[in-house]
């Protein structure tokens, strides 16, 4: 299961892809090409699905010891100037230690050609470093802050890499941004007893914790002026705290929202630009706070529960899911920042032809769901297909069944009314691996 878009890297010498994969590698009426770097054709003839991009690449790696190495997708957007964009990594065991790099890209899929960025070259590098754990960590002085979220803003092309360290009681979190072409650096700042990092649809945010306190960062402004603001820290306090946590979405607008959860009932709080000090604990808070909508539940919620958030284009619908762990049931629901309401769509739903920890879920702005599954409705393990969950519960194929001929799906998206799916392959007994997005038709 792949939320928050963390990464799924196992380490343990070998590096392992978990999923409703057709075959890791080529059969050899797919892959008879004499160019180790020629790409592969990943579909079959007739698929409903169409590739939007392809990249094959040599990993590093030891004599001997060529499938140790692996690749892996971080996150892709596209963009509202139609421009795929896509961070990946690849990541090999040496002597001392696993060495993981991260690249970035854009695609004009107008013209399906490298997008011009002005920069000097059409892959950016992120970063490369020995990691020894799991996820990846960034050094920082003399601590190590784990890597939690990497994800473009929705619709964009600035990206974020948020780090977080417990020291003493605290969370500690770091954030990296960057624009088409440039980078903010390293911030540093710190809260007590708050979730984890999001990405909400203007910047990056830290979700509610079980003390309802949150802070929330960078301040990015508009991408054609390559310029991004510097780090905000914003609390809010909540006088009743949201044991079960909850999702923050801050705007200087006014129009901003925390929904909080509790066991029986979702609710919505307005979050206006106006900011005080709370008188018990001396934290700034936004002091313009309205409750707009409470959402009671039939089914209570029960730890733990992970999130998911999808956007609109223009931002104006916030729909996400709610999955219990121990149920292996998601919700989903759908706010609206012009009228202010919050509803549910699907209600307690299983993933019923998937699997709970390979399928790669997502949802689109009417709150249904959309996830990789086995083919055939299930019954086909050796398939992969991607299904649809829609209001009411029914399911319904995506495309066309059992398309892939080999590879393994690691994200799937759903942007601008489409499905989109990375997967990433190998050639047996090399090092070269690829790099595939596909779209539905």
């Amino acid at each position: 299961m792949k939320t928050n878009h963390l990464l799924s890297i196992i380490l343990t010498g070998l590096f392992i892809f978990s999923s409703c994969e057709t075959d890791v590698t080529p059969p050899d009426d797919v892959d008879n090409t004499t160019d180790p770097l020629a790409v592969i054709n990943l579909l079959h003839d007739g698929a409903a699905w169409e590739t939007v991009y392809d990249s094959m690449m040599l990993v590093p790696s030891l004599v001997g010891r060529e499938n140790s190495s692996t690749a892996g997708i971080s996150d892709f957007t596209v963009d509202t100037k139609n421009r795929l964009n896509i961070v990946f990594w690849h990541a090999w065991q040496s002597q001392q230690s696993v060495l993981y790099t991260s690249f970035r890209k854009s695609i004009n899929l107008t013209t399906m050609k490298p997008a011009d960025l002005g920069l000097t070259s059409v892959a950016m590098f992120l970063y490369s470093k020995p990691i020894d754990k799991n996820p990846p960590y960034f050094e920082y002085g003399v601590s190590y802050y784990t890597l939690m979220l990497e994800a473009y803003k929705p619709y964009t092309n600035y990206y974020v890499d948020g780090f977080q360290h417990y020291k003493n009681g605290m969370k500690n979190y770091l954030m990296k941004v960057q624009a088409a072409n440039e980078e903010s650096g390293v911030n540093d700042f710190r809260e007590y007893q708050s979730g984890d990092f999001d990405m909400a649809f203007r910047n990056p945010t830290v979700n509610l914790g079980n003390r309802g306190i949150f802070t929330f960062g960078a301040n990015m402004e508009n991408e054609s002026s390559n310029y991004i603001g510097t780090i905000h820290q914003h609390y809010l306090y909540l006088e009743s705290a949201a044991t079960h946590g909850g999702l923050t979405e801050p705007r200087t607008d006014g129009t901003g929202v925390a929904i909080e959860f509790r066991a029986d009932e979702l609710e919505a709080t307005t979050l206006e630009t106006g900011f005080g000090t709370h008188p018990n604990t001396n934290i700034k808070w936004m002091i313009n706070r309205t409750s707009v909508a409470k959402l009671p539940l039939t089914n209570p919620l029960e730890l733990p529960i992970k999130t998911h958030r999808h956007y609109s284009v223009d931002g104006n619908i916030l729909a996400f899911y709610i999955y219990e762990e121990k149920k292996d049931k998601y919700s989903t629901f759908v706010y609206n920042f012009s009228t202010k309401q919050l509803t549910k769509i699907l209600d307690n739903v299983s993933i019923a032809y998937g699997n709970k920890e390979a399928s790669d879920v997502d949802l689109d702005e009417a709150g249904n769901l959309y996830y990789t599954g086995y083919a055939k409705n299930g019954s086909d393990k050796t398939g992969t297909s991607v299904y649809k969950i829609s209001a009411g519960g029914a399911s319904s194929l995506v495309g066309s069944d059992g398309f892939l001929k080999y590879g393994t799906p690691v994200k799937l998206k759903y942007l601008h009314g489409k499905v989109y799916l990375g997967v990433v392959g190998t050639r047996p007994e090399t090092g070269y691996r690829q790099i595939t997005v596909l779209r539905q038709k």
